[in-house]
């Protein structure tokens, strides 16, 4: 005789603390991305500071590091609307449960992320924005944040 097949079904419980935890671990994501493009951005205007008053330092090129804000700004889009949508999602599970007749969790501490201050300074600062697709090579998956550090430090010039 074949045994049943063992089944799981996430409670609406069990929802929420996965949406709570996802968004936690976007939103960190989201921070660690931001503050790298921050540094690239701060070391690309050292270049171009250097640059300005000694043709010592045109040799310095930040080409590769623009090419990295592109990836970077796409995956930072992409985690911006994630996490709106993950923000969207816990009141409707919420209400899923109170409509079950169980009483919902308490709602998690208000959650927002906020917009980079540098971004908007100057218009070399915010790079177009396009679609994620368009800026990664297909197949080919964006360096993570801890890759993007050892490839690119911070050192300055």
């Amino acid at each position: 005789m074949p045994i049943d097949p063992i089944k799981i079904e996430l409670s609406g419980y069990n929802k929420i603390q996965i949406l709570r935890k996802q968004l936690d671990e976007r939103i960190k994501e989201f921070g660690e991305i931001e503050s790298t493009i921050n540094e690239i951005l701060i070391y690309l205007n050292e270049i171009e500071y250097l640059k300005s008053f000694s043709p010592a330092y045109e040799s310095l090129d930040g080409k590769e590091q623009l090419d990295q804000i592109t990836t970077l700004e796409a995956r930072r889009s992409e985690l911006h609307d994630l996490i709106q949508l993950i923000e969207e999602m816990i009141p409707q599970v919420e209400k899923e449960i109170k409509g079950g007749g169980g009483a919902a969790p308490s709602p998690a501490p208000s959650r927002s992320i906020q917009r980079n201050a540098v971004a908007g300074s100057s218009p070399a600062a915010a790079p177009a924005q396009t679609p994620p697709a368009a800026n990664a090579p297909e197949g080919k998956k964006p360096l993570s944040f801890d890759d993007f550090r050892k490839n690119f430090p911070s050192s300055g010039v």
